[in-house]
């Protein structure tokens, strides 16, 4: 099913953010670097099929990650194939059909195995007066429960963050913090690239500013030397 310009927009600005958030926790495997106890592999709108006599029984989750899955990843996940995951964490952001998000997709993602699933209800409407996030949790004694219901920020156990529902300058959005209060939101990569320009921008007008004043200091001091050496001239 096509999704909207929204729903795009805010699923592709999540994933960016938890890919930077990734990198800034050591969970990336670049090329070269030294191996990790645990890395994660982040992506979107994947198909995961878990009953082999049924393969068209699946859910596609909007951003998903994995722990330690097989390499290279599968264009789809079969969780009989050997390596095959399920999801640790996975978002669905609502659609106009939100029954499909809140009363089908929990009982999927619980016949799968996911260990953690946010519902994101952009407009906070949901039906039944629901609120924008919606978080579920797998339990030690494997029950998949709601945790959180109708809140605007709730706590990732997976990713140890805090997922905020907000309202930026391009609309709706979801955004990962590093606090429970939504100051430390972690970038996209688009506006770390902003972030790093700017700051670049500063340094240089720091640094000319800089030597504007030790250029003015100069010529103050050769103004005094004169000054100085005319009064000493008998």
């Amino acid at each position: 099913m096509s999704t909207s310009p929204e729903h795009d927009r805010i699923s592709t600005e999540f994933e960016s953010a938890l890919r930077l958030l990734s990198r800034e926790r050591g969970w990336t495997r670049e090329a070269g670097s030294l191996p990790v106890a645990r890395w994660a592999f982040i992506c979107k709108e994947t198909f995961f099929a878990w009953v082999k006599a049924r393969p068209n029984v699946r859910v596609s989750p909007d951003v998903y990650l994995i722990w330690n899955p097989v390499e290279p990843a599968p264009s789809s996940w079969r969780l009989w194939e050997l390596g095959h995951l399920p999801p640790d964490f996975a978002l669905e952001v609502a659609s106009e059909d939100r029954r499909k998000e809140y009363d089908v997709n929990p009982d999927k993602y619980d016949a799968l195995g996911a260990t953690e699933l946010v519902i994101y209800d952009p407009h906070g409407l949901g039906g039944r007066g629901r609120g924008p996030l919606r978080r579920y949790r797998r339990q030690p004694d494997g029950r998949f429960e709601a945790q959180e219901t109708g809140e605007p920020v709730v706590y990732s156990s997976v990713l140890d963050a805090w997922l905020v529902a907000t309202v930026g300058d391009d609309g709706y959005s979801l955004r990962i913090s590093r606090d429970p209060h939504g100051i430390s939101i972690v970038p996209t990569l688009f506006e770390a690239v902003l972030q790093a320009d700017r700051a670049q921008r500063d340094a240089l007008a720091e640094a000319d500013a800089e030597r504007r004043r030790r250029v003015e200091v100069e010529r103050e001091l050769e103004q005094l030397r004169a000054l100085m050496a005319a009064r000493a001239a008998p």
